[in-house]
Parts: structure tokens; sequence; C-alpha cells
């Protein structure tokens, strides 16, 4: 772990163990930026997108012409 990746060390043969639960906590840890960046995103997207269209369906019912008190007591 550390920054071995992103920061190699001057011998790059040197090998760094990585034991099971810190590879599982790594795997974690992407599965979850993943989910934050990409599903999370289109989720609150498609929310918002929702929201949007029953603003616009409920301005489209107000632009509709009031009934009369004529066409009421038929």
């Amino acid at each position: 772990m550390g920054n071995i990746g992103a920061h190699m060390e001057k011998d790059i043969d040197r090998i760094v163990s990585v034991d099971p639960d810190e590879a599982h906590l790594l795997i974690e840890l992407i599965e979850t930026l993943l989910d934050e960046w990409y599903i999370e995103r289109a989720k609150r997207e498609n929310r918002f997108a929702r929201l949007k269209q029953v603003a616009d369906d409920k301005e489209d019912l107000r632009k509709l012409p009031f009934p009369s008190n004529d066409s009421l007591s038929s």
C-alpha cells in the first residue's frame, strides 16, 4: 500500500507485499469511488430530471383555461 504505486522508489524491482485484507480494502475503495462518481451521479441526475418533468407538467396544467362557473353547474 502506501505511495509506491504513484511514487515508485529508485529501485523499481522492489516488491511491497500486500496481505489479503489490504487488497480487499483497496478493492472496496475502488468500488466506493465508482459508486459515488458514476452510479450515484446517474441516480441524482435521474431524480432531478423527474423533478423537472413534474414541475413542467404542473406548469402546463397551470396554463390550461380555468373552468367558468357556468360549466361547473351543468
